[in-house]
C-alpha cells in the first residue's frame, strides 16, 4: 500500500489518504478517526459494512458512531447534489463590500442572502469583502435578477464584484475526498 494510504476504502474501493491529522485532533481517539475517514466519502454504510472496514465487531462501530453523535462531533449526514444535472450550470461568487462592519449591518446582509434560493453558502471574511456569498444559478439573467440586484440594493451594501467559477473541489466533510461540485 502507497505511503499516506490506510486500509480503508472510499465509495469507489480506492483506498482513504491518511491525512495524519485524525490521532492529533482533541477528543477524538483513534480509532473514532478510522470511523470519520470510513464515512466521509460513504455516510450511507451499514454498520456491518463499517465494522468490516473497521475490522471491529458491529457492536463496537455502533457505539462508536454513536458517542461521535452524542459529543457532537457527528452533527448530520448530507446528499451530495449534482446542481449541473437540474440546470444550475454557473456556480459564483459574489464578493461583499459592506459600508461597515457593524453587526447589525452584516446582520441584514446575511438575513437576506440565506433567503435566496440560489444561494448555497455565505462566508464573513476578511480582506477586500467583508461578505463572501457563492451560488448556483441557471443563467446571467437569474444571477442579475434573483442574487446580484436584491444584495446589491441592500442599504449597509458599499458594493458588490461577481466572479464565475471555473471548478469547485471541496470535501463533503471534513475529512472526505474532494468532490467536484
Amino acid at each position: 500500500m502507497p505511503p499516506g494510504m490506510d486500509d480503508l476504502s472510499n465509495h469507489s474501493g480506492t483506498p482513504v489518504p491518511n491525512r495524519g491529522i485524525l490521532p492529533r485532533l482533541e477528543g477524538l481517539a483513534p480509532d473514532e478517526g478510522d470511523l470519520l475517514l470510513a464515512l466521509a466519502d460513504n455516510a450511507r454504510l451499514s454498520n456491518a459494512a463499517l465494522a468490516r472496514r473497521l475490522q471491529t465487531p458491529a457492536s463496537s462501530s455502533f457505539n462508536r458512531l454513536n458517542s461521535l453523535i452524542k459529543r457532537g462531533i457527528v452533527s448530520g449526514f448530507h446528499t451530495v447534489v449534482d446542481r449541473r444535472k437540474l440546470g444550475l450550470t454557473l456556480d459564483v461568487l459574489v464578493g461583499i463590500e459592506l459600508h461597515d462592519q457593524q453587526e447589525a449591518h452584516v446582520e441584514v446582509v446575511t438575513r437576506a442572502a440565506r433567503q435566496l434560493p440560489h444561494v448555497s453558502a455565505i462566508l464573513r471574511a476578511s480582506g477586500r469583502y467583508d461578505l463572501l456569498v457563492q451560488a448556483v444559478i441557471t443563467s446571467t439573467e437569474v444571477l442579475v435578477s434573483e442574487v446580484i440586484e436584491p444584495l446589491s440594493s441592500l442599504p449597509p451594501v458599499r458594493r458588490t464584484d461577481t466572479s464565475l467559477i471555473a471548478e469547485h473541489w471541496r470535501r463533503p466533510s471534513l475529512f472526505g475526498s474532494f468532490v467536484r461540485f
